[in-house]
């Protein structure tokens, strides 16, 4: 099932969440055993033509380390989608200024009782894994992964033609970087270049 997203509530996304959070140093976590929910938000976004527009319009860029998720999004009681918001460990900053060690990424997915319900093509941050970042700045210490998933690169995970609503469980998508239909090979590409750039 298919679902759309007005780009009202599509800029929302980014906005923290009222619902249940972690307390210092304790994370919200996905269970392998999760399931991927049917439901999959659509929202209308620019794909990116190259690594130099990515980079060009990100405020920060950097290698981060996910320590874990601090709340996950939900629909508010007046109707808009909040993003769940994950806490990463900035191991190298690119380009950009942060002023913490540790920054919390606006991830565009809820948890449901029906299982985890992506924005698009969004595949969840994972857990004790690194990345490479391009982020815009929310205005509200909450940094948002630009242009969807093509904001977000993982040396050794996988690209896929598949649709994340093929998949049944969270285990099952760990091993990809980012799955879409129509869109897997123009990331491919730039992530191409994205390792080239950044992983030396």
């Amino acid at each position: 099932m298919l679902k759309v997203v007005s780009l009202l509530s599509l800029a929302i996304i980014f906005l923290t969440g009222c619902n249940d959070s972690a307390s210092v140093n304790e994370y919200l976590t996905l269970d392998d055993d999760q399931k991927i929910s049917d439901v999959q938000l659509s929202a209308s976004y620019p794909v990116p033509s190259s690594l130099e527009q990515i980079e060009r319009e990100a405020d920060l860029i950097v290698k981060g380390k996910v320590l874990g998720i601090q709340s996950f999004g939900e629909y508010t009681e007046e109707g808009d989608l909040t993003s769940t918001i994950t806490e990463v460990d900035v191991l190298e900053v690119f380009e950009g200024e942060t002023d913490s060690e540790r920054i919390l990424v606006a991830e565009p997915y809820r948890l449901t009782d029906e299982g985890i319900e992506p924005v698009g093509h969004y595949v969840p941050l994972e857990a004790e894994e690194e990345y490479y970042f391009f982020l815009t700045d929310s205005g509200e210490d909450i940094w948002m992964i630009h242009f969807m998933g093509f904001g977000k690169y993982h040396e050794e995970k996988e690209v896929s033609n598949q649709s994340i609503t093929s998949f049944s469980s969270y285990e099952d998508i760990k091993a990809y970087d980012f799955l879409s239909s129509s869109e897997a090979n123009k990331y491919s590409d730039i992530k191409e270049d994205v390792l080239s750039e950044y992983s030396k």
